[in-house]
């Protein structure tokens, strides 16, 4: 509060009452005020305000891109079962996958006086939250790496995911393998497809590429209609990878009318690849929020390492979809 004072040439109680909203306080002083906080990133400290009452609000928020995601779901339940260990209430809110709407809902949860933050990000840009961070705030990112922020990171290796797929393929005589995915700047996304390139050109295979700019609620359906596009082809993959569930359910519906036996990994588990018997690469989502919320605790314990970069491993849970041998052309 001293800088924004000094910064908008008043004083601190002048910049409490702005803050406040107590009246009396000039129109053109309120906006010197307003235009420091926002320069200097400064909000409001609602902890040591409910302190100073007499009240204790010991919680942490979370920020999901689907509350509806089944592992989503398991992700925060995990973290909620840490948050209660410790004593600590867990806020969740859900970004709807829309970037401005999560700046939004951080901005919230920090006025709320939360301790610390788990972001399941939609956005690539999180520059916003240094000046958070330096004045002590705790974040943990999940599943995505912040490309201009220097956080704590609890991901899957996306690149060896990947990776994994093509190798596992080629080993059944695939040669022409297609992937299916977003041409999202996300990194989990960019990494798969980075893995998937790079394990082709290491073993020197054809890749198909088809690559969605769709919306992404709506990547089963877009999904179809590249791997339809795919199959129509005069030289057709004999094997597709997906990137994600939603994908993998629109390569899926596509593969029904095929009468050519083609093989199929996915690079996420669900409950219709389980059911279908599709071959996929399978994580932990519990190991996941258990992991990041043990983290976040540690630093508000007083935990003061760099930032850390956690990768939760996957395994290959075979079902036969992705064990068909390349038929002879």
């Amino acid at each position: 509060m001293q800088d924004v004072a000094a910064a908008a040439g008043v004083s601190p109680k002048t910049v409490s009452r702005v803050i406040n909203l107590e009246p009396g306080v000039a129109d053109a002083t309120v906006t010197r005020v307003h235009n420091a906080i926002a320069e200097l990133g400064y909000r409001r400290n609602n902890v040591a305000i409910n302190l100073r009452k007499g009240v204790s609000i010991a919680s942490v928020g979370m920020v999901v891109e689907n509350l509806g995601d089944h592992e989503n779901g398991l992700v925060a339940h995990a973290i909620d079962e840490v948050a209660r260990r410790n004593d600590k209430e867990l806020l969740i809110v859900s970004s709807g996958r829309d970037a401005a709407h999560e700046r939004q809902l951080v901005t919230d949860l920090l006025r709320r006086g939360v301790e610390g933050l788990l972001i399941v990000g939609t956005a690539t840009d999180y520059r916003y939250l240094e000046p958070d961070i330096r004045l002590g705030t705790r974040v943990v990112f999940l599943f995505q790496r912040p490309s201009e922020l220097e956080a704590d990171v609890v991901a899957l290796d996306n690149t060896t995911l990947a990776r994994r797929a093509v190798e596992h393929l080629a080993a059944y005589g695939h040669r022409e393998i297609a992937y299916v995915g977003s041409a999202s700047p996300l990194a989990s996304a960019a990494g798969r497809h980075r893995g998937y390139l790079e394990a082709m050109e290491s073993a020197d295979l054809a890749s198909h590429q088809s690559l969605l700019k769709a919306d992404p609620t709506n990547s089963a359906d877009a999904a179809e209609a590249a791997t339809r596009l795919l199959l129509a082809r005069a030289d057709p993959p004999s094997a597709i990878i997906a990137e994600h569930a939603g994908v993998c359910v629109g390569v899926m519906r596509a593969l029904r009318d095929s009468s050519a036996p083609l093989a199929l990994v996915g690079l996420d588990d669900s409950d219709s690849a389980e059911v279908l018997d599709i071959t996929v690469l399978k994580y932990d989502p519990s190991e996941v929020g258990r992991t990041a919320a043990e983290l976040l605790f540690a630093r508000l314990a007083g935990d003061s390492r760099p930032p850390q970069s956690i990768s939760i491993p996957s395994r290959l849970v075979v079902r036969g979809s992705g064990e068909i041998v390349v038929p002879v052309r």
